[in-house]
């Protein structure tokens, strides 16, 4: 059912890889790296907010997890984009979290790292087949809390 588990990375225990959300006009939808990973989790202004040994709740190393923000071909424009309202605590310099307007790896538009405990919101153009990403990676030490992200759509005028 997606609560106890999540999707993509969201699995407690192992990333499943891929997950496709069909993004529906004038719906808000949520995505996480873990069911632990909520917007009060990461919006403390406590610095110690996840103590490293203690924290029960890291995301799992070794993830290579994509979330595919499906649009809809029909819905492509240039001026359609992903709005993606983000939290995050992801070890810096060595996990990132990219995003992509499509699912190519030359379509980054923005690599995080690091904590932001104050929502944090990026457009991120669709592709012409009506598709952004969301692409975690981490490698094999250090966790941390992760990401919690709003995503819906919008439409941009500064993208003609």
């Amino acid at each position: 059912n997606g609560t106890s588990w999540g999707g993509d990375c969201s699995h407690t225990s192992f990333c499943i890889g891929n997950t496709r959300v069909k993004i529906e006009e004038g719906k808000t939808y949520e995505l996480q790296s873990s069911v632990h990973a909520t917007e009060m989790a990461l919006s403390s202004d406590n610095d110690i907010h996840f103590i490293v040994g203690q924290d029960k709740h890291p995301y799992p190393n070794d993830l290579d997890c994509t979330y595919e923000l499906d649009f809809g071909v029909d819905s492509f424009d240039e001026t359609r984009v992903a709005r993606i309202e983000l939290y995050y605590d992801i070890e810096e310099a060595f996990d990132f979290l990219r995003l992509r307007s499509g699912l190519d790896e030359d379509s980054t538009y923005n690599v995080l790292s690091g904590r932001h405990s104050h929502p944090e919101t990026f457009y991120i153009p669709v592709d012409e087949n009506g598709i952004a990403s969301l692409h975690f990676t981490t490698d094999d030490k250090g966790r941390r809390r992760g990401f919690y992200a709003k995503i819906s759509g919008d439409y941009s005028p500064n993208l003609t």
